[in-house]
């Protein structure tokens, strides 16, 4: 992946998921 935050902004969950 280019950018985790890339994955992140695709997938909204993952986002908090990563973040808790």
């Amino acid at each position: 992946p280019a950018a985790p935050n890339e994955t992140e902004d695709k997938h909204p969950a993952l986002k908090k998921g990563k973040k808790s």
